[in-house]
């Protein structure tokens, strides 16, 4: 769980900071592996050497609104709700934490591996933590679905 203190200037042009709170639990994560070809690790690496910024800003606004929530005040659970989340971005807080990401990339990694449960961390890929039986963990032999193109002949 992330506790991230954001800086922005309110709508009456005042200084301002709130607290917010990111979180992705262990099947938010393994759906983001599997939903896309190669993972979810291959696919923000494509998108960042291609330096597609329209895709990079789609990525973390994706990942913001998935690990966006409010802590339980006994701390048991994570809220996430459309209410809670829209209710964020209808602040200017939410506009700074995304600027921010998108024009640093030493904040944008730590952001991203704040959120990442603390048993995950320094795990290479998703599906070596998970050890399920069928799943392939070594790299895909056909290059051309991982790298999303027409096989060649």
């Amino acid at each position: 769980m992330l506790k991230k203190e954001i800086q922005f200037t309110d709508f009456d042009g005042n200084a301002a900071v709130t607290t917010a709170w990111f979180h992705l639990s262990k099947i938010e994560l393994a759906e983001m592996e599997f939903i896309e070809k190669g993972g979810m690790a291959a696919k923000v690496q494509k998108i960042v050497a291609s330096d597609d910024r329209l895709e990079i800003f789609k990525i973390f606004k994706d990942i913001i609104s998935k690990a966006y929530g409010r802590r339980s005040d006994d701390g048991t659970r994570f809220i996430k709700t459309p209410e809670v989340l829209e209710e964020f971005k209808q602040t200017p807080a939410f506009d700074a934490l995304l600027m921010d990401l998108m024009t640093g990339a030493e904040g944008a990694a730590e952001f991203m591996a704040g959120m990442i449960p603390n048993d995950m961390k320094g795990a290479v890929t998703l599906t070596d933590t998970l050890d399920l039986p069928g799943l392939q963990t070594e790299p895909d032999p056909t290059p051309w679905i991982t790298e999303d193109r027409e096989p060649t002949k």
